[in-house]
């Protein structure tokens, strides 16, 4: 193969890895990053049904399980300070 083949090849490789990084930054709903189509696929993944409402998907289920959402349920459980 001559070398300006290569040369060429390897050009448009490095260009189409530049445009898609671009697109990562500035669309990353476009492929797949982030946003709703994301975070159903996530879901989707796990087995839970989709949720409808956004304030929903900020919430914990309460049949998650962890230490940290153990944590977050008995924070959720204190009572306010006064001063708030």
């Amino acid at each position: 193969m001559e070398l300006w083949f290569l040369f060429l090849a390897g050009g448009l490789f490095l260009l189409a890895i530049m445009i898609y990084v671009g697109i990562m930054i500035f669309f990353p709903e476009w492929v797949g990053i982030t946003g709703e189509k994301a975070l159903a696929a996530e879901r989707s993944h796990r087995g839970e049904p989709e949720k409808k409402s956004e304030s929903e998907t900020q919430k914990p289920k309460s049949s998650d399980s962890g230490p940290a959402s153990e944590a977050l349920h008995k924070l959720e459980k204190l009572p306010k300070s006064k001063k708030e």
